[in-house]
Parts: structure tokens; sequence; C-alpha cells
């Protein structure tokens, strides 16, 4: 059980269904998430290329990695005004 890991693939936006109720109804805590970036995944496809890094799923990619391979998180930079 400690090296078993929840990914959520295609997870919407809105769920019916919370991550706690998930940790609470599967016994083991969601690891991580993946959206739902059916646009981004069927241009790649089509093009026959590699899902540009700067989107949506790309970056939930780029997260995951880095908490699969324990390198801490960048926190995200804010707008100065």
């Amino acid at each position: 059980p400690h090296r078993l890991r929840i990914l959520l693939n295609r997870m919407p936006k809105r769920s019916e269904v919370t991550l706690d109720e998930l940790d609470r109804m599967l016994g083991v805590p969601v690891f991580a998430t993946l959206r739902n970036d059916y646009a981004a995944v069927n241009d790649a496809y089509s093009e026959g290329g590699l899902l540009p890094r700067d989107s949506k799923l790309g970056r939930d990619f780029t997260r995951v990695a880095a908490k699969i391979g324990g390198v801490p998180q960048q926190k995200k930079k804010g707008f100065l005004f």
C-alpha cells in the first residue's frame, strides 16, 4: 500500500465527487490529477507530434514528473501592477 499511487486521468474541472471523498472511498490518497485537455491531445496526435509543454495537460505532466522525482515545485509568478 505504501507504493500504490492513484493518478486520476481526464479529471473534469467540476466533478461530482471531491478529491477528499475519493481519498476516503479508495482508502488511498489521490497522488495527482491530469486534466481533460482533449483539444491539445487531438492536435498533437493529428500533427504527429508531442503534447506542447505549455498546454494545460503538458503542465500537469511536468508537475506529476516533478512530484514523482521529488523535485520541489516552483512557485507561480504573480503579476506586478
